[in-house]
């Protein structure tokens, strides 16, 4: 085989695979939080019941995700979806290759853009390319990030805005495709629609156990508690039932002075006869 006949199978190659039983209201957005394993050429919504066809850069990437989504299941926006391979072949140009190969991605970065830049007029400059969609645009330490749908129109984006006096004397380059991060083993797009708990809940502010049980609301007898809270432990773990003290008397813990106060009684040390 020459080497014009292997780039042309290369250009050719199964690399294109289609997501069904998507979620009604879906987003590019939430498309590219489910896709991992390999960078992505492009990625579309199409039909009224909507799927997602995404192209992968190599066959062997998207041979991965199928075969990951067979182990694994793949959700979108927390439902689960359907992994097949596309029946149509994705060409991709020699042109578009060199240009991946050079670096180029389906994401732009705006390095040290202008602070007067913003969302709006970053979309505004670039609704007129046909198909492109802006999926989201970040501002990070002074660099504007530019999510796109595709590899080949994120190059005609980037000379657009290069051509406009606006944004002249700013570097405009590509950045990683996030759907490149590798495949982990587990369900993919649950992390993504599900997300972590951000902290337990703080522990309670009554410190005492025997606190609820006052109802008299008087600091005295809280504080009284809290002081012999650790000696009810001790005794318990002593198995030490008797509360006669040295000198006779009978003496009540704080529990059962707890118990007194709960029936609203107070009553007395008992004297030793």
């Amino acid at each position: 085989m020459s080497k014009g006949e292997r780039s042309a199978s290369t250009n050719m190659a199964r690399r294109t695979v289609l997501l069904h039983s998507l979620p009604t209201r879906v987003s590019l957005k939430d498309i590219t939080d489910s896709i991992k394993g390999g960078q992505i050429i492009c990625i579309f919504i199409r039909g009224r019941d909507p799927y997602a066809q995404v192209s992968f850069v190599e066959e062997s990437a998207a041979q991965r995700f199928i075969q990951h989504a067979k182990q694994f299941d793949v959700y979108v926006a927390g439902k689960r979806v359907e992994v097949v391979w596309s029946d149509r072949l994705f060409h991709l140009s020699s042109y578009v290759r060199t240009k991946i190969e050079g670096g180029a991605t389906r994401n732009l970065t705006i390095v040290n853009v202008n602070p007067n830049i913003t969302e709006g007029m970053i979309r505004s400059d670039l609704e007129h390319i046909h198909n492109l969609a802006v999926i989201k645009v970040e501002f990070k330490q002074g660099d504007a990030f530019i999510y796109t749908n595709s590899v080949h129109n994120a190059l005609f984006a980037r000379s657009c805005l290069l051509s406009r006096s606006f944004y002249k004397g700013m570097k405009i380059d590509f950045f990683a495709d996030e759907c490149a991060e590798p495949l982990v083993d587990g369900p993919i797009g649950l992390r993504a629609a599900f997300p972590a708990l951000s902290r337990r809940q703080p522990p309670s502010s009554i410190r005492n156990r025997f606190q609820l049980l006052s109802l008299d609301g008087t600091d005295d007898d809280d504080e009284e508690e809290e002081e012999g809270g650790g000696d009810i432990v001790d005794a318990h773990a002593n198995g030490d039932n008797n509360s006669d003290g040295e000198d006779g008397q009978l003496r009540l813990g704080p529990m059962c002075l707890s118990a007194m106060d709960f029936v609203g009684n107070k009553f007395a040390l008992l004297q030793d006869a």
